[in-house]
């Protein structure tokens, strides 16, 4: 939503949903909406069409903002085949892939406005009060449960809301580790969301890689202590 707003300041923006995350097709609907529709440019966020479609439906002007979680395994001589369109890169580590292929990139960082309002609670005799996002089971609640086994924790919460394909975490997994856990799942609003993380200490990144990491970096404008993966785009705001 923060490019869609960005972009509003600037141009007048017509947006169009590309579904084909999901299994790699481009619909005819949307194909044949871009074709009825005459832009200025046309911005893909998050979505990389081909050079060869983009050639045939005569797509010449065209920005791509990747997302590094989902384009990482692309090499150097893949990249090249987008010679002819530039790049806006999130991630310091794509926009140097991006620059070898001899692509026109510009690399930039977000710092999203602080949501809601920063409250700790916890004290240093009480112990520290930690948000986990589960969202897939490459980060797991294992994981949480081993590092709780050696750290002062008061209380913690698990946020069970995983992304699309991924199962949810079972309440018995849960309850038998004898910690002092709270498990919810979505919340009404972002501003019920983002009072939960502001009243945390420490906030466990949810995923190995990201495009740009909007909850770990609204958690450290919230004042969180972040734990991530080291990997991108993690350890370049870390």
């Amino acid at each position: 939503q923060f490019a869609i707003e960005l972009l509003q300041e600037y141009f007048e923006v017509e947006c169009f949903w590309d579904d084909s995350w999901q299994n790699g097709l481009v619909a005819h609907s949307l194909v044949s909406a871009l074709s009825k529709f005459e832009p200025d440019v046309i911005v893909f966020f998050q979505v990389l069409w081909s050079p060869r479609l983009l050639k045939r439906l005569g797509i010449h002007s065209a920005v791509f903002i990747p997302m590094y979680d989902g384009c990482h395994r692309m090499s150097v001589r893949d990249w090249r085949r987008y010679e002819s369109y530039p790049f806006l890169s999130f991630s310091s580590t794509l926009a140097r892939k991006l620059e070898l292929a001899g692509l026109q990139t510009l690399a930039a960082t977000y710092f999203p406005d602080v949501v809601g309002k920063v409250r700790k609670t916890s004290i240093a005799n009480k112990g520290l009060a930690v948000f986990f996002w589960y969202r897939t089971p490459k980060v797991s609640w294992k994981i949480v449960e081993k590092l709780a086994s050696s750290s002062q924790w008061s209380e913690i919460y698990l946020h069970n809301a995983p992304d699309p394909g991924a199962p949810t975490i079972s309440l018995d997994e849960v309850e038998g580790g004898g910690l002092p856990v709270e498990v919810g799942t979505w919340f009404d609003d972002r501003e019920q969301f983002a009072e939960k993380v502001g009243a945390s200490d420490v906030f466990f990144a949810p995923r190995l890689l990201e495009g740009i990491g909007m909850g770990f970096l609204e958690a450290m404008s919230l004042g969180c202590c972040v734990v991530a993966p080291d990997l991108p785009t993690h350890n370049e705001y870390i």
